[in-house]
């Protein structure tokens, strides 16, 4: 495996992009030290994590939001139902309405993947893996342009 750092390319973004890419697939690739804890694969993480964020959607905001289409949306829906993670209500003004909402074993899951995810990136980044070890300095500016860059993808899926 090739751990020299990147070359640096003309454009930045997209040397941040390939970055990004690169952490994300070693992240989900890593496993998980907790047996409790249920791997997902990339479209459940779309569909987990919108469904998270947005208890009570209906499946066509949830593909719409994910930029899934429909059939895989319901695969994804299947399988994290099937894992224990989505549960679907009935509308309570309308039968026919189908919502999902994450299930209290969603909830624990997230917390177990949260954990791992930030045990690897602070050992990669050679941060404290304590858990009340202090915020590296440099996290939080990262997350504020991570953050704008994840709204601005958000509302290009929405137009």
């Amino acid at each position: 495996m090739n751990t020299t750092a990147p070359t640096p390319s003309a454009d930045p973004w997209a040397d941040m992009a390939d970055l990004v890419l690169f952490v994300a697939r070693e992240i989900q690739t890593h496993g998980y030290a907790d047996s409790r804890a249920v791997a997902l694969s990339v479209s459940e993480g779309h569909v987990m994590r919108f469904i998270d964020r947005n208890p009570g959607s209906g499946a066509t905001e949830v593909a719409n939001a994910t930029g899934l289409q429909r059939s895989n949306l319901s695969a994804a829906l299947r399988s994290l139902e099937a894992k224990g993670l989505v549960e679907r209500r009935h509308g309570e003004d309308d039968l026919r309405t189908v919502l999902l909402f994450p299930t209290d074993f969603a909830a624990l899951n997230l917390v177990l993947i949260r954990s791992e995810w930030a045990r690897i990136l602070r050992r990669a980044a050679g941060v404290d893996v304590a858990d009340d070890a202090p915020a590296d300095e440099r996290i939080v500016p990262t997350l504020g342009l991570l953050g704008d860059i994840q709204q601005g993808l958000i509302a290009r899926h929405r137009r």
